[in-house]
């Protein structure tokens, strides 16, 4: 398959900036979507680059803080790196790595999963996207059926044996320390894959001297929170005070809402008297707003879920899943009407499915 020298802008921009950023040779080792847009031709959009590996370690703190999302790049180019916390690849990924533009970048090298290794590496998240980017690949290289299914096998017989094989950012970092990166430096050996995968026949692969199985959340896991677009987290947090202050209005069901609390809708005075005394209850409604809109763009961030379909998904399910059942379970036991139950809940759902939709466009 043709690879361009160079990946189209803003990528080349982007890449180009963290280049000038090393101080020395850097490996990337990349996979998701930039891989299968750009290496395989599926045609879709994406804004992040998923990494899996920067070595050496010394490089990846610096490289993180200038791209990552809320960095200065991505808000420079709209794109972002994605440091993976958790990714479950094939044993031994690091022997098929493709090196996706070789001589483009002075310290940068571009390393890609191969397809099998990028399918497989799909298969657990199992997202309707990941579907998508693994049927691309099974038409568009096509994928050997055989190789794929020994392959996964050979990582599930091993995860089996060992659910803690392979290493962590720690592991990795000290073998760095100790010198044992020669692999990586230029004068690495080369081998030709044509055998391998025969539609790469010019393709490098990139020797790796240890295994690499499974990245660990440890120390990892909770980085991204810098990441997160606040000022979105902070709208979406307003969003729900609009919304409450329409669905408990005259013109939606203020009254309805009353009459089921128990309070007289015409009551001119009570009602002036919870008016009186609502500002301490709006500042806690809105403190927990917030919480709940920082909570959801966490759980967007890291299931990389993104637009407004994706949006209104993941808040549909959480309000499902942990606030309905909650607000439905205190129902019961207060003895409620059904009608109050969803009263309070349809008002829970629209704010997640706003939350969602601004939170997964906006990123």
């Amino acid at each position: 398959m043709p690879r361009s020298s160079k990946p189209p802008e803003p990528w080349h921009s982007f890449l180009n900036a963290l280049d000038r950023e090393a101080t020395e040779e850097t490996r990337l080792d990349c996979m998701g979507g930039f891989v299968v847009t750009i290496l395989y031709g599926l045609a879709r959009a994406t804004s992040d680059l998923d990494v899996l590996l920067i070595a050496p370690r010394e490089q990846r703190t610096p490289l993180l803080e200038l791209g990552a999302r809320g960095g200065a790049l991505h808000k420079k180019h709209k794109v972002y790196l994605d440091y993976v916390g958790v990714a479950n690849v094939p044993e031994n990924y690091e022997e098929r790595l493709t090196e996706m533009f070789p001589g483009a970048y002075k310290h940068l090298r571009i390393c890609a999963l191969d397809p099998y290794d990028l399918a497989l590496s799909k298969v657990e998240r199992n997202i309707q996207r990941d579907r998508d980017d693994v049927k691309h690949l099974a038409y568009s290289i096509p994928l050997d059926l055989k190789i794929l299914w020994e392959r996964y096998e050979v990582t599930t017989r091993a995860a089996r044996k060992s659910p803690t094989r392979g290493l962590n950012s720690k592991t990795l970092d000290r073998d760095d320390r100790r010198g044992q990166r020669r692999d990586c430096g230029r004068q690495q050996t080369m081998i030709d894959s044509s055998a391998d995968f025969p539609l790469h026949p010019a393709r490098r692969v990139i020797g790796y001297r240890q295994p690499f199985h499974q990245h660990s959340m440890q120390g990892s896991s909770f980085m991204h929170f810098h990441h997160l677009n606040w000022l979105a987290i902070l709208v979406a947090a307003i969003s729900t005070m609009v919304v409450g202050f329409l669905w408990y209005s005259p013109i939606l069901f203020a009254k309805p809402w009353m009459r089921e609390m128990g309070y007289d809708p015409n009551d001119k005075t009570k009602i002036q008297e919870m008016q009186k005394s609502a500002g301490p209850a709006y500042g806690g409604s809105f403190l927990a707003s917030i919480v709940s809109a920082f909570t959801l763009a966490l759980f967007l961030h890291r299931t990389h879920a993104e637009g407004l379909h994706y949006g209104l998904m993941v808040g549909f399910h959480v309000w499902l899943g942990f606030v309905a059942t909650v607000q439905f379970t205190g129902t019961l036991f207060m003895k409620q009407s059904m009608k109050l139950f969803a009263i309070n809940t349809g008002f829970q759902l629209v704010c997640y499915l706003v939350m969602g939709a601004i939170l997964a466009v906006w990123q």
